[in-house]
């Protein structure tokens, strides 16, 4: 990084390595409000321990009954048996909705397109 400071900076270079995925483990893991603190507790767990392979991000939206739920979402790109015993922890708690599941490395971008229905900005 170069920059003039006060929180400005340009990157000048960078190299990265990629490596092939095919298939992930991904979906959310929704709570009641009820279960949110206790959720985000072993959210911070399983986040704060699990390898590079776990991506994961917390929200609190409406579900398509109208209800506010904490949703957990996972997405898992390593061996899909390591990936269930790392999620498992965030998955022993009573949840309202499990939509983890094994599914093409494209499929979890599309989760927030709902979302984003208006936001012409939004499609790739």
């Amino acid at each position: 990084m170069r920059g003039g400071g006060g929180n400005f900076g340009v990157v000048v270079s960078f190299t990265y390595r990629l490596h092939p995925v095919n298939m992930v483990l991904a979906g959310p893991i929704s709570y009641s409000l009820e279960r949110a603190a206790d959720a985000l507790r072993l959210y911070h767990q399983v986040a704060s321990t699990a390898p590079d392979s776990l991506a994961t991000a917390a929200l609190v939206a409406r579900g398509s009954d109208g209800q506010p739920y904490l949703s957990v979402v996972v997405c898992w790109s390593g061996p899909v048996d390591e990936g269930q015993h790392v999620l498992r922890t965030q998955l022993r708690l009573q949840r309202v909705i499990n939509g983890c599941q094994l599914s093409a490395i494209w499929a979890p971008e599309r989760l927030f397109d709902p979302f984003h229905e208006s936001d012409k900005s939004y499609r790739y």
